[in-house]
């Protein structure tokens, strides 16, 4: 990770596409630019690892990241989702102290702005218009990426079986009936075997 030089040319028309770019006029985002850091990673290097503590939101300002996540049974990587310019990363570090829930590296050479916990604080004190928008520009984000697991997670239900789709499936080797008799004779086995 190299820290570049803030050239507001070069990283704010990918602001101004951002979520926070469009509800903020062009003085107000200047004012929130100064107050982060610009930082550029290089090809698949880590931005966010897993299972780590930092308190640091992030914006994609040039290329993209892919986010990731370890499987609980294999351990290995899993895809989640890329994110490219404007998209934000990281933002409820800003108010957790909990450790980071994916791995984020850059799918390229990728730009990012970078806005500290204390900065944000900073920025909350000395211009909360600018903070609140900011604030609800993340509780938009939040709650999007919680629709989102919401969904995911009613499609993984609906693909379970259910007790009904079993009994339909068993139904159809044994029609009418034959299911209760081969039921009772399994249990009768059973018996005579104690």
């Amino acid at each position: 990770m190299d820290k570049l030089p803030l050239d507001p040319d070069a990283v704010l028309p990918a602001l101004r596409s951002s979520r926070l770019g469009k509800n903020l006029r062009e003085t107000e985002l200047l004012t929130f630019f100064s107050f982060c850091e610009l930082h550029r990673f290089e090809p698949d290097e880590t931005i966010i690892a897993e299972g780590d503590v930092n308190h640091d939101f992030y914006i994609v300002v040039r290329n993209s990241v892919i986010v990731e996540i370890h499987s609980d049974t294999t351990g290995k990587l899993t895809y989640v989702d890329t994110l490219s310019e404007g998209e934000i990363i990281g933002e409820a570090a800003l108010f957790v102290k909990a450790p980071r829930t994916a791995n984020v590296r850059s799918a390229d050479d990728s730009d990012l702005l970078v806005l500290s916990r204390p900065k944000f604080f900073e920025l909350l004190g000395e211009y909360p218009k600018i903070g609140i928008k900011l604030l609800f520009m993340i509780i938009y984000s939040l709650l999007g990426r919680l629709r989102s697991a919401n969904e995911e997670l009613a499609f993984e239900r609906r693909l379970d079986n259910s007790q009904d789709d079993i009994d339909d499936l068993v139904a159809q080797f044994l029609p009418n009936g034959e299911l209760d008799a081969a039921f009772a004779q399994a249990a009768g086995e059973a018996l005579d075997d104690q």
